[in-house]
């Protein structure tokens, strides 16, 4: 299936949801429409591909201490889209000089807001949790947003950035609960071992 324009749906009843895999697929649908498909190349890989009505897309997770994602048109060497994670706020920076902000919505709410400049509301994304697995998530895009000709992009880079925070955080979560269990090194249950 093609996916769809967003000028054709109804964008305000946009759904992330998880189709066949492994490797995973996540499809944003408007009811039984697709409107954005992402689909990794390999089930544990940060290689991705994003497909919309305006194009399509390569997504991967570069570096360590400064991660970034990028987009590149298919076969293309040049990032068409970069998203800078920071502190406060994410950063998508498009290679034809616009940018947008991806942030909490709240300091305890699971939502995102992305936004273009001067706080311009763009989408919000609302990831839905069962138990510490990714269910799906809502997306509200306003009105005058669907004309815009990159927000496919825009709400690809975004969720790509969703679904690996997400897993980040249930490794992160594991790891500790590892270590609690067997002892960290240099404590009385490792055996004072370093």
């Amino acid at each position: 299936m093609e996916p769809a324009p967003f000028a054709k749906v109804d964008a305000t009843t946009l759904r992330w949801l998880p189709s066949a895999g492994p490797p995973p697929v996540w499809e944003l649908r408007s009811g039984a429409t697709l409107v954005v498909a992402i689909g990794w190349a390999a089930s544990g890989g940060s290689l991705a591909s994003a497909r919309t009505a305006s194009g399509t897309w390569s997504l991967k997770r570069v570096g360590f201490l400064a991660p970034r994602i990028t987009a590149r048109t298919a076969g293309a060497e040049a990032n068409v889209a970069v998203l800078s994670a920071h502190v406060a706020y994410h950063a998508i920076d498009l290679a034809d000089g616009s940018s947008f902000r991806l942030r909490r919505a709240g300091v305890a709410l699971p939502a995102w807001v992305l936004t273009a400049g001067a706080g311009v509301e763009v989408a919000h994304i609302e990831p839905v949790g069962e138990g510490r697995t990714l269910a799906g998530g809502a997306v509200v895009v306003p009105p005058e947003a669907t004309r815009r000709p990159e927000l496919g992009l825009l709400l690809a880079i975004s969720w790509y950035f969703v679904v690996t925070a997400w897993a980040e955080e249930y490794a992160r979560e594991r790891l500790v609960a590892l270590e609690q269990r067997v002892g960290a090194p240099g404590s009385e249950a490792s055996g004072g071992r370093d």
